[in-house]
């Protein structure tokens, strides 16, 4: 009997080592003496017990599945998990449930941070033939439709919504829009089943109109709050997050705070998300995250319990802990690689929403013809990437980010660092954090 090579030690500020098995999840911290008796046993095919202390750690060890007969009974377990995730991703992919229409790369705000500048110029509105001509790639299996942009709200993308909300009434929809014109879409949202509708504020007045002026300059924040006001009373799902690096995170949560006050009559309707920007360094995203979830933890104790829902696109492992669920196992990063397709008014095909936009990242065109492109982003799962097949983090990682790539040329390679950084930072901080109860 030996132990597996899907195990993964992390350090703790205390001393101690996280022990990970990344088959199955479980996690466990352990002191210096069991890591040193670990790490004389990783290298035998034979682990022999020489005392009761070994012995009890031997029986630990193998309730938790780290102990196997050889190699190729750790394969077979990965193997088997594998197949079960591979059943599943297949038949999301047949299904084909969602379909996120870019309605124009057009916008009216000018933020700094805009991940869209390749297509700034892009100013071109879906036209109903377009959706159409997109539908057809759903097989009739549609039930989630998203509006992104650009800004989907803009009175020259009225018509377009207007006919797509007429020919799929039945739909559900998720909307990500800046906000700005939702007081003049509202008589038409009122017609159409919403999941939520995703609004970006950045911080208190001030700093929220510092960072997302209208083009012109103009302020945006209170027309932007009338907007969340007006659809939280007729019944609709608004999810306010709030994009934060270290210049506004504190405004990030007076924010927070005031609007659970200022709308406590729709709480049910409310949610609330401080997030990370995409392109901050991932040392200061994880301070970031750090402080989310201790100021989710404090808000738990009054009874808001997960507050952000920031840390369920974590990585697995980093959801077990702080969420206090099982671990999932990922075939694929993220829905990028599953079932997520976004088209354009351009007869693009993405399947990432950061994507958008940069013609080299789509995977493919709904017009003239329908075509997909061979190894693009939508094919990356730890099948695929040839150096995720054995890797002992793939199952925890789903082959990383494809937008992490340097080269974006070759999407069938792994993108590690985020995943690891993750895992040997950011975990023991929250891990600690849990076991200290959210004390700061």
């Amino acid at each position: 009997m030996k132990l597996i090579k899907h195990m993964v030690f992390v350090d703790l500020k205390n001393g101690n080592k996280l022990m990970i098995n990344t088959l199955n999840g479980k996690m466990s911290e352990i002191n210096n003496e069991v890591h040193n008796v670990l790490t004389q046993w990783q290298i035998l095919e034979n682990i022999s017990p020489e005392n009761s202390s070994e012995i009890e750690l031997f029986d630990f060890l193998m309730s938790d599945g780290y102990i196997v007969k050889n190699y190729e009974e750790e394969m077979g377990i990965k193997n088997a998990t594998l197949n079960i995730l591979r059943n599943a991703y297949s038949k999301i992919r047949a299904d084909c449930e969602k379909m996120t229409f870019v309605m124009t790369y057009d916008c009216n705000f000018d933020c700094p941070y805009c991940f869209e500048a390749k297509a700034k110029n892009k100013n071109a509105v879906m036209q109903p033939e377009q959706i159409d001509a997109a539908l057809k790639l759903t097989n009739n299996n549609l039930e989630y439709i998203g509006l992104f942009g650009g800004e989907p709200f803009l009175p020259k993308t009225r018509k377009s919504i207007e006919y797509l909300f007429s020919i799929m009434p039945d739909k559900i929809y998720d909307i990500i829009t800046n906000g700005y014109y939702l007081e003049e879409f509202i008589d038409l949202l009122s017609t159409i089943k919403i999941e939520k509708i995703m609004v970006t504020l950045d911080g208190e007045e001030s700093v929220h109109n510092q960072r997302r002026c209208l083009k012109n300059g103009q302020p945006t924040y209170k027309k932007i709050l009338n907007g969340i006001e007006k659809c939280l009373k007729i019944g609709i799902t608004m999810h306010i997050r709030m994009n934060t690096d270290k210049e506004n995170v504190a405004a990030s949560f007076k924010l927070q705070k005031y609007l659970f006050e200022t709308f406590a009559d729709y709480k049910e309707n409310l949610q609330v998300q401080i997030a990370p920007l995409m392109q901050i360094l991932d040392e200061e995203k994880n301070e970031i995250i750090k402080e989310i979830h201790r100021e989710d933890m404090a808000h738990s104790k009054e009874g808001n319990k997960d507050l952000n829902k920031i840390l369920l696109t974590s990585n697995p492992i980093i959801n077990s802990v702080a969420l206090d669920k099982p671990m999932l196992p990922l075939y694929a990063f993220c829905a990028a690689g599953k079932n997520e397709l976004v088209v354009d008014p351009y007869g693009k095909i993405f399947s990432c929403l950061v994507a958008v936009g940069n013609d080299k990242l789509a995977i493919g065109q709904y017009e003239p013809t329908i075509e997909f492109k061979e190894n693009s982003m939508y094919d990356r799962n730890i099948d695929s990437i040839p150096k995720c097949r054995e890797c002992v983090y793939s199952l925890i990682c789903g082959g990383g980010c494809a937008m992490r790539l340097a080269d974006k040329e070759d999407m069938l390679k792994p993108a590690c660092s985020s995943t690891l950084t993750q895992i040997h930072d950011l975990l023991p901080r929250i891990y600690e954090a849990m076991q200290k109860g959210g004390e700061k």
